[in-house]
């Protein structure tokens, strides 16, 4: 079995949950990185071990290659409410058209002859391997496999993916599909309903798999009043339960980093199922 596994999103998350993601993806699996930094010392540290551990593109991040790519960026007077009530603003969106343009520049790296694809976040934590050997024999070219929760906004989880490299291939082109969803006057520029309409339109079947995982945030801290509830990835990585949302800690006596966690948002399989589900 030969798999790949693609990281994308925070290059600074990922030298905390370094050992917790090669945990999650297995030591079969070859590394590729696909990241856009912001040239601070915690994201340029981070993109030089992930040069150590494997293959990928590294990028200072500019929102111009979002405008060329996407014609109708930045997409003016697109706003919504979260189902928090929060308003969805137009860093968002950025998130969103970053997150997949990632994605699909990583897919592109991986070359032939693997059994599997997986994309998936560098600040997720987890604490067992994924089901790949499960996931391999029920593989079609038209099967992504997904975890079983966080379908935010009548989405689709957009934390991790997996499947063939012709499934991961389809599934990744998702970046070109945001742009003609937003101008055509839909709302589906929440990054979980991309990809449900994108999985739909690319005749995609769904598979789901329950994983125990967590989201670790990592932001810089310039100002020690900026966050007043915190917890270090050590403290994450050595419970034995995922926190609750919103029940953060600080130690006070701590020095402030450059980086810390800000929030923990705990991934138990909690979605809608659709499919096998893989225990």
């Amino acid at each position: 079995m030969k798999i790949a596994a693609v990281f994308v999103g925070q290059p600074r998350a990922y030298l905390p949950m370094r050992e917790s993601l090669r945990q999650l993806v297995g030591p079969q699996s070859e590394l590729f990185f696909r990241v856009g930094h912001d040239g601070s010392a915690d994201d340029l540290k981070a993109v030089a071990q992930m040069k150590l551990d494997g293959k990928g593109e590294f990028e200072l991040f500019s929102t111009g290659v979002l405008k060329q790519d996407n014609p109708g960026f930045p997409y003016p007077g697109q706003r919504g409410v979260k189902p928090d009530g929060t308003i969805y603003e137009e860093r968002d969106v950025v998130n969103t058209l970053s997150l997949r343009r990632h994605v699909m520049r990583g897919v592109a790296l991986v070359g032939d002859g693997f059994d599997l694809i997986m994309v998936l976040r560098t600040d997720i934590g987890a604490k067992k391997a994924l089901p790949l050997s499960a996931m391999l024999s029920e593989a079609k070219d038209d099967v992504i496999f997904v975890p079983d929760c966080n379908d935010f906004n009548s989405g689709l989880n957009d934390h991790m993916a997996i499947g063939t490299p012709c499934a991961m291939r389809k599934f990744a082109t998702a970046y070109n599909t945001f742009d003609r969803l937003v101008t055509a006057g839909g709302r589906k520029y929440h990054v979980e309903q991309l990809l449900r309409v994108h999985t739909s339109e690319q005749k995609l079947r769904l598979m789901r798999f329950e994983l125990d995982y967590s989201l670790v945030r990592m932001a810089p801290i310039t100002n020690r009043h900026s966050f007043v509830k915190q917890i270090y990835v050590e403290e994450y990585l050595t419970t034995n339960k995922h926190l609750p949302a919103g029940e953060l800690s600080m130690k006070k006596d701590d020095p402030v980093p450059m980086a810390k966690i800000t929030a923990i948002f705990p991934c138990a399989g909690d979605g809608t199922r659709f499919g096998t589900c893989f225990k």
